[in-house]
């Protein structure tokens, strides 16, 4: 990747920014991190006043991987969130185009909807929930600009994910871990979405405008634990929790996304997440 583009990265303090940041297919690459919740100056970045950030830093053809703003459906159905999530992402997208840079905006699966059937990118969305129509509102604000690329991303999956950790912590502790269901995903490994970024950067003008980042298997939690349990953690124990009807206020059930174009992007298949797990669960080994 040496020689490419300048990597700003809106929200490093996100599972997904961390992995982006450390992942082995970004190490040559020119990568700057920017948060709220920085300290230092010169990486704090706030969405509710995107207007003090000194934008000179950015240069011309810099690739901006938008991951910022709040993404717990629950916390979005307070009235700031459309500061944030809406207001302060389109003004802050606007001004780094303005800029010259070129922006990959993250979406969500959840633009589609309760989906039990394959879903791929030429589906209409059906956004289920405040946190859905507000990804929703940011992408139809920039569907027609070329320098943006919309990447929906299901659930995703590493070691460290907040829902992985959580059960692996339950089994440590001999405590048996709470799993709703049903809940079910196109979970994605963190690594396909790393390659995906590569992909778009090096090859801009080809890279599809919107990109459904979807797993190849539709997996609920209870899936992912029993996978967790044959690979990682065999004493691992668990009770199924019915979540009430508050919870699916904010997200579906289901949502079945496919792509149409992941496949050749990669080159290959997408990991399948048992695949994943063997991968992470062999690193950390091996960095242990």
């Amino acid at each position: 990747m040496s020689g490419t583009a300048p990597f700003w990265i809106i929200g490093k303090n996100g599972f997904i920014a961390q992995r982006i940041a450390r992942s082995p297919l970004m190490r040559d690459a020119s990568l700057h991190c920017l948060s709220s919740h920085a300290s230092n100056t010169r990486e704090y970045y706030n969405l509710c006043r995107p207007a003090d950030f000194d934008y000179q830093r950015i240069a011309a053809g810099s690739v901006i991987l938008f991951l910022a703003g709040i993404s717990s459906p629950d916390r979005c159905a307070q009235p700031d969130a459309q500061d944030v999530n809406v207001r302060g992402t389109i003004q802050s997208i606007e001004t780094f185009l303005a800029r010259g840079a070129r922006v990959i905006f993250f979406s969500s699966d959840v633009v589609y909807g309760e989906q039990p059937r394959a879903c791929d990118e030429s589906f209409a969305p059906a956004p289920h929930g405040d946190y859905a129509r507000m990804k929703w509102d940011v992408e139809r604000h920039f569907a027609q600009e070329g320098a943006v690329k919309i990447i929906r991303l299901a659930y995703v999956f590493a070691l460290d994910d907040k829902f992985t950790q959580y059960v692996l912590k339950c089994a440590r502790q001999s405590v048996a871990a709470e799993v709703f269901h049903p809940l079910s995903r196109s979970v994605v490994y963190v690594e396909d979405v790393v390659q995906v970024i590569r992909k778009a950067a090096e090859d801009w003008g080809r890279f599809p405008p919107l990109l459904n980042m979807a797993g190849p298997q539709l997996l609920s939690r209870v899936d992912l634990v029993e996978l967790y349990r044959r690979i990682v953690a065999p004493q691992l124990r668990y009770t199924i929790v019915a979540p009430g009807l508050d919870f699916y206020r904010h997200r579906p059930k289901i949502i079945h996304m496919t792509s149409q174009y992941l496949p050749q992007l990669l080159g290959r298949a997408p990991t399948s997440i048992e695949a994943a797990l063997q991968l992470e669960t062999a690193q950390r080994r091996e960095e242990l």
